[in-house]
């Protein structure tokens, strides 16, 4: 596998096939003219017309990504996440996250966009809902404040599709669960991650102890030990989409 850096090449890029992409710096490209690349990911023959399952991904060439300043740690060790969710657990009751799917394209491959935190641990953009937060308006309120330059902002300019899936925490350790073994009754934390559209395009502003990372879906794909189970679970999720990739 080959490793390759947008904004400094240290290896060979002639023969890319899969690598992580860090982002910084790139300007937007807001006109060009376009041409439609249809990349099939379920059977056409299928016979299924439905226009929902379609979706357009644009070239990372048409994003801006800067950065701003950096958001105080939560991530510090393991044992002080579990004391923090078992403190946040006995105030509010179980836990609710939502999570992002967010797809650009490049070298004609669809890329998932990953924030990297110390250099070890991937997460899909998103975060907690506040207690009477519906999920849309949530995530929308999380992608802008890690994602935008306007934190407070009601998140408007994100397009929250479809949920893709909901994983459950049975207890405080690292463990989630598709489905709740029959032996819980009470579980402590619930993930729902969406799928969101993006436009033509736009700016990505990141905290600066963080890192967004365009990672093509052929490496994260069952990459349990690197990316853990939600995030290499994302490429089966969007095998029934018909990929359009919007070419520059």
């Amino acid at each position: 596998m080959k490793w390759f850096t947008i904004s400094t090449s240290r290896h060979d890029t002639n023969k890319v096939v899969c690598g992580t992409h860090p982002l910084g710096g790139m300007p937007t490209n807001c006109r060009r003219r376009r041409r439609r690349s249809a990349t099939a990911l379920h059977d056409p023959n299928s016979g299924n017309d439905d226009q929902s399952l379609e979706f357009d991904i644009y070239p990372l060439s048409s994003y801006y990504f800067g950065s701003k300043d950096a958001f105080p740690s939560k991530y510090l060790t393991s044992a002080d996440r579990v004391l923090r969710m078992k403190s946040n657990y006995a105030a509010r009751g179980i836990r609710t996250c939502v999570e992002a799917v967010v797809l650009v394209e490049l070298f004609k491959h669809p890329h998932l966009l990953l924030l990297q935190i110390r250099n070890s641990i991937y997460k899909l953009p998103g975060g907690r809902l506040r207690p009477g937060e519906s999920d849309t308006d949530g995530l929308k309120r999380k992608l802008a404040r890690k994602l935008s330059i306007i934190e407070d902002g009601d998140g408007s300019e994100w397009e929250v599709g479809e949920c893709l899936e909901m994983w459950w925490r049975p207890d405080f350790e690292t463990l989630v669960f598709p489905c709740l073994p029959p032996n819980v009754k009470q579980t402590k934390e619930c993930i729902k991650v969406f799928l969101v559209k993006l436009p033509e395009s736009r700016k990505f502003i990141v905290p600066k102890n963080m890192r967004l990372l365009a990672v093509p879906l052929c490496q994260v794909h069952e990459n349990h030990k690197t990316y853990g189970k939600i995030i290499s679970g994302v490429p089966q999720l969007l095998s029934k989409f018909s990929f359009n990739m919007i070419e520059s």
